[in-house]
């Protein structure tokens, strides 16, 4: 029987965004009748699905009672296996509360956020004030999760500081083991295939962002560089992203995509976290996506925002819309023009530490990680825009950092808050340990000055520079979005003292 064109309409995005691959046709062949399944089991009446996010089929819902709530069901890929238990284990402290769970299918009944107006389109706050909301938000979240941290990541409640310096492999391993998600006790994450790993348990971030180095390192060397652009910028954030997750003070569960799309108006609470990535790290990761958005989310597919890249992924579209230029946000969703270099660094600089004080955060760390998920976003866009789908559209369909997507219609806000990260470059045992201890991301320096990253002592021992070379491979139009944000990570390294 065909499937019902108005709960699966042709122009759905996550119809259109799937069909590019041979797994994600098999799942949609089956889509239909599994929501079929599940308004059955759930006694729903289900409605015309939002049209928003690339990776599940989202729709309002009429429970049996008449209650309100929303049918999500998600293709199964990394980022989605543990956003139902973490959602769950939060019980509606900060987050759209749970009603029905069913993981093998990745489906999720879920409260109905009303009005569910994004926080970035909130007319009721000045910039600064959604972001002090959203930052209440993410802390009721993560001491959700610190109750929780026992059914998440059941471990020794015994607790013990991580060794000073670069301390052996097992000793690290034996110290995360003994440490609890949101002890506030700098640890070591354990290592893959621990016992306690379930296959919805949230990943850790050290994995995660270990991954993602490896792309940001593979990515740089894919692309011959114009003299424009300071690669050694990118081989900062590839160490970055190896070292931060050892030196935090506080490991959390973490939201994983706390962008302000992903904060909605609600009734029973002010503001309501959805779409969760969750994984278990470094409290000080997850804040910048709300620094960056915080002026306004671009539609799907639109250029860069006012404070930093906030586009779409996981369309044919996005592949053009990355050549945005840089500095504003398309069909006037942004809130303000984008601010000049010098406005740029002020507004960072103030809202990064408005977040840090906020969250009781230490804003070089903050910031430091800023720059890191900045440059892993920079090397995605560019890989995105100069490489296109290829033959499998679903390598783009799976990524994760800061590429949030719009919730403007989607009264539970985009079905899949940034669009989801690839296994590509992933092996979950056996991968060679690259990761550094150094603190160069704590350096408590004034704000000011540039360093040149290209230098072997910013690249690190052993990293090579790419070799500045003609822009055959970048078009102006490309350098008109590639540079801005070459030059926005110089600023948060700056800000770092990086």
């Amino acid at each position: 029987m065909p499937a019902d064109p108005r709960l699966f309409p042709a122009t759905l995005p996550v119809l259109t965004t799937l069909r590019r691959s041979a797994g994600g046709r098999a799942w949609l062949a089956e889509l239909p009748a599994l929501v079929e399944e599940l308004s059955e089991r759930w006694q729903l009446r289900p409605d015309a699905p939002y049209h928003g996010g690339s990776c599940a089929w989202v729709a309002p819902a009429t429970r049996a009672d008449g209650g309100r709530a929303v049918l999500k069901v998600t293709w199964p890929h990394r980022e989605a296996r543990a956003e139902g238990r973490v959602m769950r284990a939060w019980r509606g402290r900060g987050a759209a509360e749970v009603y029905a769970h069913d993981p093998r299918h990745h489906a999720l009944l879920l409260e109905r956020c009303e009005l569910g107006t994004p926080l970035w389109r909130s007319e009721l706050h000045t910039a600064d004030e959604r972001l002090a909301a959203g930052c209440t938000v993410l802390r009721r979240l993560w001491d959700a999760g610190d109750a929780a941290a026992e059914e998440l990541h059941p471990r020794s409640a015994s607790e013990r500081p991580a060794e000073k310096g670069r301390a052996p492999e097992a000793e690290r391993r034996a110290a995360e083991r003994q440490t609890p998600a949101g002890s506030g006790t700098a640890a070591e994450p354990p290592a893959p295939g621990d016992e306690w790993t379930s296959p919805d348990t949230p990943e850790l971030l050290a994995e995660v962002a270990a991954d993602w180095a490896d792309l940001v390192d593979e990515r740089t060397a894919r692309h011959t560089w114009p003299r424009e652009v300071d690669t050694g910028l990118f081989a900062a954030g590839a160490e970055l992203l190896r070292q931060l997750p050892y030196g935090a003070s506080r490991n959390v569960v973490l939201h994983g995509d706390f962008n302000p799309g992903n904060v909605l108006s609600a009734q029973r609470e002010p503001w309501l976290a959805i779409d969760a990535k969750p994984m278990v790290g470094d409290a000080a990761y997850d804040p910048w996506p709300l620094i960056q958005q915080i002026d306004g989310a671009p539609a799907a597919g639109a250029g860069p925002g006012p404070v930093g890249p906030s586009g779409a992924a996981g369309s044919a579209e996005a592949a053009a819309a990355a050549r945005a230029p840089a500095g504003g946000c398309a069909d006037g969703a942004s809130r303000q023009p984008a601010p000049d270099e010098g406005e740029l660094r002020a507004l960072l600089r103030h809202r990064t530490a408005l977040a840090a004080d906020a969250l009781d955060l230490d804003v070089h760390r903050l910031r430091a990680w800023a720059l890191a998920r900045h440059v892993e976003y920079t090397l995605w866009a560019v890989d995105r825009a100069t490489r296109g789908d290829g033959a499998d559209g679903t390598e783009h369909a799976e990524h994760g950092t800061e590429h949030a997507e719009n919730a403007e219609d989607h009264p539970v806000g985009p079905s899949a808050g940034r669009t989801e990260r690839t296994n590509t470059g992933r092996t979950d045992t056996g991968r060679t340990d690259t990761r550094r201890t150094d603190t160069r991301y704590t350096n408590q320096s004034d704000d000011t000055g540039h360093t040149n990253h290209s230098d072997t002592a910013a690249r690190g021992p052993g990293r090579k520079s790419q070799p500045a070379a003609d822009t055959s491979k970048f078009t102006a139009a490309d350098l008109q979005w590639v540079v801005p944000l070459v030059h926005r990570a110089r600023t948060l390294a700056e800000l770092a003292g990086v």
